[in-house]
């Protein structure tokens, strides 16, 4: 132990650990790198049959912080989790991402995310019966242009597990 103010022999610090490639996950970005963003990547994953599934907060977790990481919170924009999209009922969005524009607040991203399906086996998404999941994606968006008013195009990502597809609808549509 050095005394104060005497100069002392400090070990040069170990380069920072290379994070692993997820087999299942492309290279597209540094959201990758992010630990927590990681942590719930992986639990996202199918499971094996009778293995149960992940719940759905995990994939709604999962796109709360993969969307925080990319719409940085602070004068713009806002990432928020069951946030209300209808002005009179009780009909929330998973995830949406608010942004200020023109003097107001507008939801420009609106996600909803469900957990897989039972015994999710290889290629269960085209089998999947999307229309759902769209239709409340869908239901969202308009209702939120009517509460909000339309000022942008405004997206909508449907995720169900690890499958994702996504909407949008321009100024002039809805």
């Amino acid at each position: 132990m050095a005394q104060q103010g005497q100069p002392q022999q400090v070990a040069p610090a170990a380069p920072a650990p290379q994070l692993p490639q997820l087999p299942h996950v492309p290279r597209v970005g540094k959201a990758f790198n992010v630990l927590v963003i990681r942590d719930y990547l992986r639990r996202v994953q199918a499971s094996a049959p009778n293995v149960p599934q992940p719940y759905q907060q995990v994939v709604d977790h999962f796109w709360q912080h993969f969307l925080a990481h990319y719409f940085h919170q602070g004068r713009r924009f806002g990432v928020e989790r069951e946030a209300f999209t209808h002005r009179d009922s009780g009909q929330a969005a998973d995830i949406l991402v608010s942004n200020r524009r023109n003097g107001g607040t507008h939801q420009v991203i609106l996600v909803e995310a469900k957990r897989f399906p039972n015994n999710t086996r290889p290629g269960w998404e085209t089998r999947y019966n999307w229309r759902a999941v769209k239709d409340s994606v869908r239901n969202h968006m308009v209702e939120s242009r009517r509460w909000l008013t339309t000022v942008q195009t405004t997206f909508g990502i449907a995720a169900v597990g690890d499958k994702v597809r996504f909407y949008y609808m321009s100024m002039q549509n809805e």
